[in-house]
């Protein structure tokens, strides 16, 4: 079976970026609206300019025809499983100056890396010294490749520290690395810690060679040295990699959230597809709140803003307040072309914040163009069903089950 994996992070308050019971933060101020000849309303964000101004970097990297491959009946669009149903981050600590962690992945490119962003934190203006050595036999060499750089942690918060390498380290192309990080000098309480996604998290995500699969790396892990032997921990990492050509590579996502359906807000994911696919089937995740006095509805909308399929998606019997991936059979299979774009929308327009839905997604915190389809594929929300805000550094935990 064909999987597309998209991670989940667990909430943590140290790192909430939105407020569970609205959803009001990073809602986007608009710059200009439009209407075009259907009537359908577009709203040009601040953000969206800068995104257009940036021109998505990692989207010149992809292709520009759809990959032929056979998608066979039951294989899926979207995520694994058990993806989007775990919570909770992790960290990795440094109590001793012997001791050392390692981030180790496969470079998707040959190229030059100019910068190292990781998620740390620690005692206030601790150094941290770090760089790339090549993989041996899965644990670094103990070579830097290129010398290291240092940082030092002003705050002591948790946040991304940078380490620059301004004469650039050269990477080959799918080889193993490890980025290895050692503190320098003494080691107070605080500590020293590199924040982590989930515990054996089976995701990586943007996929350049095509934005409907998830980039598969059997290498990503991340390991800890004792001061005698190095150990792998079975988390996963939060880095991201800046090449000298403004390209970028890693994994950024640093937040699993829920989105409240209630009242005018709808919420659900909006796909560009790669390639031709015919639908029998979706899903979601989702949970229910005290007791929606509705259903829960769901739409598609095609990029002319047309509905083409609609219908309940859920009753209040079947969720709770513990959430699961629900599914919905179409009444017949619905085709998905390349390069047009699509929304699954969720909705309950009786039910309140106090009885109302969840849908569940996933946000990070650096470079949103490293996300599951880079910026072809993302988190939509909208009160009116014609306005659409785009949310380029979110997606839901969603599926399409491909007839």
């Amino acid at each position: 079976m064909l999987f597309l994996v998209f991670g989940g992070i667990g909430l943590i308050a140290a790192f909430a970026l939105f407020s569970v019971e609205d959803q009001t933060v990073q809602e986007i101020k608009p710059v200009t609206t439009n209407q075009n000849s259907t009537g359908i309303t577009t709203t040009t964000t601040q953000d969206e300019y800068e995104l257009s101004l940036e021109n998505s970097k990692n989207s010149q990297l992809m292709p520009k025809e759809a990959i032929d491959k056979e998608i066979l009946s039951g294989h899926v669009f979207g995520f694994t499983p058990d993806n989007g149903l775990r919570g909770g981050m992790s960290s990795i600590g440094i109590t001793h100056l012997d001791e050392k962690i390692s981030i180790r992945f496969t470079s998707k490119f040959s190229g030059e890396i100019t910068k190292i962003i990781m998620y740390s934190g620690g005692q206030e203006n601790l150094k941290v010294r770090g760089g790339l050595q090549e993989d041996n036999l899965g644990e670094p060499s103990g070579t830097w490749i290129g010398g290291s750089a240092e940082t030092v942690l002003h705050d002591g918060e948790s946040k991304f520290a940078t380490l620059n390498f301004f004469n650039g380290i050269n990477l080959k192309e799918n080889q193993v690395y490890h980025i290895v990080i050692e503190p320098q000098g003494e080691i107070l309480e605080n500590k020293f810690f590199l924040i982590t996604y989930h515990s054996n998290w089976p995701f990586t995500p943007f996929n350049y060679k095509d934005p409907d699969l998830t980039w598969k790396d059997d290498a990503i892990n991340t390991l800890f040295f004792d001061g005698i032997k190095w150990r792998v921990q079975d988390k996963w990492p939060i880095y991201v990699l800046e090449y000298s050509n403004g390209i970028s590579d890693g994994q950024p996502y640093s937040l699993f959230a829920p989105w409240v359906i209630k009242e005018s807000s709808m919420v659900g994911q909006t796909l560009k597809p790669f390639s031709n696919y015919l639908v029998d089937e979706f899903a979601f995740v989702v949970s229910s709140t005290g007791n929606p006095p509705d259903d829960l509805y769901y739409t598609v909308y095609d990029e002319e803003n047309k509905i083409i399929r609609s219908g309940i998606f859920a009753t209040p019997n079947d969720l709770t307040n513990e959430k699961i991936w629900h599914h919905v059979k179409l009444e017949s299979p619905m085709l998905v072309e390349s390069g047009k774009i699509y929304r699954f929308i969720l909705s309950s327009e009786n039910s309140d914040l106090e009885n109302s839905y969840k849908i569940y997604g996933h946000e990070f915190m650096l470079d949103r163009t490293l996300g599951y389809g880079s910026v072809t594929h993302h988190l939509t929300k909208s009160t009116d069903g014609v306005k659409w805000s785009k949310w380029y550094d979110a997606d839901t935990a969603f599926k399409l089950i491909i007839n």
